[in-house]
């Protein structure tokens, strides 16, 4: 049975951004597994999008008969009230927790560098860094 974590939408979003940074043109081992790993994160980063634009959408301005009032490239035009609540609802959205499942790595080789995927996945013996701590 795979092993499910609490994470934030914010925090996966995150992920995501610095996978993609080290994925790069994809040409080593290490950068196509980092690549694998960014498709898993594919579902959260849909269902983030699919919730976000449903904010959007809740409070977006409309006409008198109801009909979307929107701009030339397709935007939405907000009322400065509903676009203060877009905000906190999207900051709420941001926080939110799920449920996700940590991803199962079967072949490690190349990726014990990035250890800033620790809670994230299982199956690799990250190096330990070690960190020198100054008094000031």
């Amino acid at each position: 049975m795979a092993k499910s974590i609490k994470k934030n939408y914010a925090e996966i979003i995150v992920l995501a951004q610095v996978l993609k940074h080290f994925v790069g043109d994809g040409k080593t081992k290490a950068q196509k597994k980092l690549a694998k790993i960014s498709e898993k994160l594919k579902p959260y980063l849909e269902k983030y999008d699919e919730l976000a634009d449903d904010l959007r959408l809740e409070n977006a301005s409309v006409d008198k008969d109801g009909n979307l009032l929107l701009k030339e490239n397709g935007g939405y035009f907000y009322t400065k009230e509903n676009l203060k609540k877009l905000t906190s609802e999207s900051k709420k959205l941001n926080l939110t927790e799920v449920e996700f499942e940590v991803i199962e790595i079967i072949n490690p080789d190349g990726l014990e560098e990035f250890v800033w995927l620790k809670d994230w996945t299982n199956g690799v013996d990250f190096k330990e860094i070690e960190v020198e701590t100054v008094e000031i």
